[in-house]
Order: structure tokens, then C-alpha cells, then sequence
């Protein structure tokens, strides 16, 4: 935005702050995808985006295109399966005439915007979080930083699996971590631009231009979330602080190193410990023993052609827009490549297209997984 454009944006531009002879020896692409698509869906089908910053934006933007429903929820979808965002200053501004809330709800979290004739709110890292590279990273301590602007904001109200990294004068929460998405909230967006002190041009100069280099690299150390896999048996997750697995929700006694072998059917998830602080979950698996697994053939899937060859097409019939997950399983529930589709589709009628002319001739299981159920098709290729 236009707060940004001449200061926070060139500083991340420029090779002396982030490059291969850099203080942060990581070059950094911007892509103005929302700008130019007016799509936020298109966030999450660029394979080229690790970091989306979600700001403020202007009015009459807002006003003639305002988000929908399925924007947000496909974005959110983005954003747990791995893709890293920065929420900044999503508050109402009823004294300039605009709403920013439209993340509020589906991240959970409120902030409350003050006005105040003289300015001085700033944010403090709370004493477990002033070690992070945050506030102590490689662009320099930045312990006290100012939000700046007519209106500075707090939370008064947190998501439900939320880490404070750091408070106001008077201890309210200020920048949150929420560790279910693994993405960083600021309740005021004018600490990463120059209403807030960040300086015009390309060099760090103040604690502010430090606090937002320090961000860029936070985020980008920050780990995926956790993923499961199925090896022989054995849910396999990768390597973190502490580890607490599940089984239809309820925690398994003993089950806390990076792997667990289920001896029972159920809807299975892992929560690990993160370095940061965060316990952070996975999504959760199906696992059926080999030998009850039943295969069933449910109307909202359907394969074509089944025995296939070269190439098998997937219908999927949607009565509502959701978040899905297809994966290819063989059959002892092992997962054959990648999944075949993970994130956010409309309601209505799709088509996936399924390249087979790499598999080996067998049988195989199609499982999709919306809303903790599972249908499967069993297909087989020639």
C-alpha cells in the first residue's frame, strides 16, 4: 500500500538486506497477486507464494469487491496446509469509514482500535518471546516498537490455540502467534510501515525498519505444520520439541514420540511442540486395519473409466463450497505420491484428471476426505 511502497517494500527489495550477500542470505520475490487478480483464491494456487501479507486496504477497493465467504475460507485453507501470512491491523475503523474485520472470524481473534490524540502506543515482547529473532534477529533488538498512526490497536480476543509475543504499556496483548495456523497477527499494521516509524528508503535505519526485517525472517524459519504419513503400518510424522498423538480426538496414553502404530480404526492427529512455543496440530488421517477395510462407492465421487490405463477422470459432486483432500492410498492404506488435490472447492460439479500411466497394474484406493469423513473408491489399473 501506499504507506509501504517507498520504505517497508524497498527494504525487503534490496540485495544489502535480503540476498545471497545479504544480512538475511534469502532473496525475496514480491508478487502483487491480489492486485492483480481481485481473487484471493488465486493465493493458494500459486505454488510460488511461501508468504502472503494481508494488510489494510482502501476503500473504494473494499467497497465495489468486497471478499467473499469463499475467499476467506480457501485463504485459511492456504494457510494450513503449510502457507505463511501476516495479518496486520484487521480492526474496524469506524472514524474513517471502513470495516477491515473480514478475517476476524475465521481466525478467531478481536482487536480493539483506540484513537488517541497522542500517539505512543507500542509493542513489548513478553519476557518468553524476547529471545525470538521477532525482536532479536539478524537486522537488530527491536524490544520496544511503535504502532504509530491516529489508531492503535490490542486484542480483546484471542484465538483459541493463540501464543502473545508481545504486549502494550498497559499488558495488553499485541502481537499474537496463532499456533494452529502458524501465522503472525499484529493488532496494528502501522508498526511495518512509515506511520509507524519505518523509514522511507532502501537501508535499516530505525527499530521499526529492524522490527520488519526480523519479521520476514521469523516467518520464514518458522516450521511447516506437521504432516502425517503412513509407512508399514505406522503414522510418521517429522521432527519437533514434543509430540502428543490422537485418536478420534482424545489423546493416547504413551503415544509421544514422532511416530505411533495404531492397532485400532479411527480418525488419527498428532500435536507437536514447536520451538517457538506454539503446540501446533496436524490434520487428521484415516486409518483402517488392511484386513476390515471396506471400500465404498458414495454419489459425491466417481471414477471413469475403472479398470483405467493411461489416465482415470474424478467427478465430484459438491452440495456446498469446502475444503477437501483427495489422496491415492494403496492397499494397505500407504499413500502413493502426493495428494491429488488438497484445498478449498465450490459447491457444484469437478473434474480431476488422474495421470495412472506411471502406476503399476494393481488395485487401488481413492479416498476423499471433507468434514472428518472419508469416502472411498477402490480402482484399479490394467
Amino acid at each position: 500500500g501506499e504507506n509501504m511502497n517507498e520504505s517497508s517494500r524497498l527494504k525487503l527489495l534490496n540485495p544489502n538486506n535480503f540476498g545471497p550477500g545479504g544480512t538475511y542470505e534469502k532473496t525475496i520475490e514480491i508478487t502483487d497477486d491480489y492486485g492483480l487478480a481481485n481473487d484471493l483464491i488465486t493465493i493458494g494456487q500459486n505454488p510460488d507464494i511461501d508468504l502472503f501479507y494481508f494488510g489494510s486496504f482502501n476503500l473504494p477497493d473494499f467497497a465495489d469487491n468486497p471478499f467473499t465467504a469463499e475467499e476467506i475460507d480457501s485463504l485459511y485453507a492456504w494457510s494450513l496446509r503449510g502457507g505463511k501470512m501476516i495479518i496486520s491491523g484487521s480492526s474496524s475503523a469506524p472514524e474513517v469509514g471502513i470495516d477491515f474485520r473480514v478475517l476476524e472470524e475465521r481466525w478467531n481473534f478481536g482487536i480493539e482500535l483506540v484513537f488517541d490524540p497522542n500517539p505512543g502506543q507500542v509493542n513489548i515482547p513478553v519476557e518468553e518471546a524476547s529471545g525470538l529473532s521477532l525482536f532479536a534477529g539478524p537486522f537488530g533488538e527491536a524490544l520496544v516498537t511503535d504502532q504509530g498512526g491516529l489508531g492503535q490497536g490490542y486484542f480483546n480476543l484471542l484465538p483459541e490455540n493463540a501464543l502473545v509475543l508481545a504486549e502494550d504499556i498497559n499488558g495488553e496483548p499485541t502481537i499474537i502467534l496463532d499456533c494452529t495456523t502458524l501465522d503472525l497477527i499484529l493488532a496494528d499494521g502501522d508498526t511495518h510501515n512509515i506511520l509507524g516509524g519505518v523509514t522511507d528508503g532502501l537501508e535499516i535505519n530505525s527499530v521499526n525498519d529492524q522490527f520488519w526485517g526480523n519479521t520476514i525472517v521469523f516467518m520464514d524459519n518458522l516450521p511447516d505444520p506437521p504432516a502425517i504419513v503412513i509407512e508399514d503400518g505406522t503414522l510418521v510424522t517429522g521432527s519437533f520439541e514434543s509430540y502428543q498423538w490422537f485418536r478420534d480426538g482424545a489423546a493416547i496414553s504413551g503415544a509421544t514420540s514422532s511416530s505411533f502404530t495404531p492397532t485400532e480404526p479411527g480418525q488419527y492427529s498428532v500435536t507437536v511442540g514447536l520451538e517457538v512455543g506454539c503446540m501446533t496440530p496436524s490434520a487428521t488421517i484415516n486409518w483402517i486395519p488392511t484386513q476390515t477395510r471396506e471400500i465404498e462407492q458414495l454419489s459425491a465421487l466417481k471414477i471413469s473409466p475403472n479398470p483405467a490405463r493411461d489416465w482415470a477422470n474424478l467427478s465430484l459432486e459438491l452440495s456446498e463450497g469446502q475444503i477437501i483432500d483427495i489422496s491415492l492410498l494403496d492397499m494397505q492404506g500407504r499413500m502413493v505420491g502426493a495428494d491429488l488435490y488438497q484445498g478449498y472447492l465450490s459447491a457444484g460439479s469437478h473434474q480431476l484428471q488422474l495421470d495412472t500411466s506411471n502406476l503399476p497394474a494393481g488395485t487401488y484406493i481413492v479416498a476423499l476426505q471433507s468434514k472428518g469423513q472419508i469416502d472411498k473408491l477402490r480402482l484399479v489399473k490394467r
